[in-house]
C-alpha cells in the first residue's frame, strides 16, 4: 500500500513556515503536499455573521480545503499538518497503512495539549511504534495536526457547512460540537505534534468579529451549551466510576 498522504496548510505570504516544516518532515521521511491557506485579510465581512473571527474563518475554510484535497485522493485516510507544527520522528509510521487504527475510529489527535491536564479514556490501542491511542472526553484547542478518515472527512465539512466554528472545536470539542461527540477522537498519548508559535511567531488570526444575530427559541450558542451540559456530566459520571482520567498530553519528539 502506498503511504497515505499528507498536506501542510501554509499562507503564501509564509514562505518560512512551509521551509520550516518541509525541511522537518524531510528529515523524518513523509511526503507531503502543500494547501495553499485562505487568507484571512482577503476575506469580507459576512452579510450573516456567525460568531467566528476572520482569523477562525479562514483557518476553517483551509482545512476544508485540505480535506477536500484527501477526498480527491483514493486513500483510506490522510495526515492534516498546519505549517508551524513540529512534527515527531516516527510519523512516517503512521503512513503505512491504517490497520494499527482501533475498530470505529476515524480521527486521531497527534497534536499535544500543553501542560494542562485533559480528560481521556482508558487504552484502545497504540501506534505502530509503542505509542498510546485513548478517547478524548474534553476538548483541546488546536489542530496542527490529526489524521482522519474519509467519512469524518465527510461529516466535518458538513458540518462546516451546518454550523460553522473553530475547526479544532469542530474535530476535538465534544463539550461543544455534535460533530466531535459524534466522531470520538481519540488522542495519541504522548503527543506527536505541537506547535512552534511564539512571542517572536504569532498567530495570523485577524482579530476582527461580528456578532451573530439570534433567530429561534434558542441560538447556535445556547444549543451547543446544552450539548456542552449533557457531555459534561457524562464526563463526570464516567470519571467517578473510574471510565475517564484527567492526565497530561506531553509532546515527545
Amino acid at each position: 500500500m502506498a503511504q497515505l498522504p499528507a498536506f501542510v496548510i501554509n499562507l503564501d505570504r509564509r514562505p518560512d513556515r512551509l521551509a520550516a516544516i518541509m525541511e522537518n518532515l524531510d528529515r523524518i521521511g513523509v511526503e507531503a503536499t502543500r494547501i495553499s491557506a485562505v487568507d484571512a485579510t482577503s476575506l469580507p465581512a459576512l452579510e450573516r455573521p456567525d460568531n467566528l473571527n476572520l482569523g477562525a474563518r479562514a483557518c476553517l475554510l483551509s482545512h476544508c480545503k485540505a480535506l477536500r484535497a484527501f477526498l480527491a485522493t483514493a486513500s483510506p485516510a490522510a495526515l492534516i499538518l498546519e505549517d508551524d507544527a513540529e512534527v515527531a520522528s516516527d510519523t512516517a509510521a503512521l503512513l503505512e497503512s491504517t490497520d494499527w487504527w482501533p475498530p470505529g475510529a476515524s480521527v486521531l489527535k497527534l497534536e499535544s495539549t500543553g501542560r494542562k491536564p485533559r480528560f481521556v479514556g482508558a487504552h484502545r490501542g497504540r501506534t505502530p511504534t509503542g505509542r498510546s491511542l485513548r478517547r478524548m472526553y474534553h476538548g483541546s484547542g488546536g489542530a496542527a495536526g490529526y489524521l482522519i478518515d474519509r467519512t469524518a472527512a465527510r461529516t466535518v465539512l458538513d458540518s462546516c457547512e451546518e454550523t460553522p466554528m473553530q475547526i479544532d472545536r469542530i474535530l476535538f470539542g465534544q463539550h461543544r460540537s455534535r460533530t466531535a461527540r459524534r466522531l470520538r477522537p481519540l488522542q495519541i498519548v504522548p503527543a506527536m505534534v505541537r506547535q512552534r508559535r511564539g512571542p517572536s511567531d504569532p498567530s495570523d488570526n485577524v482579530p476582527w468579529k461580528q456578532k451573530a444575530k439570534q433567530e429561534g427559541l434558542l441560538s447556535d450558542r445556547q444549543w451547543h451549551r446544552l450539548g456542552a451540559m449533557f457531555h459534561n456530566l457524562t464526563v463526570v459520571a464516567l470519571r467517578a466510576g473510574g471510565r475517564v482520567q484527567r492526565v497530561p498530553i506531553p509532546f515527545e519528539p
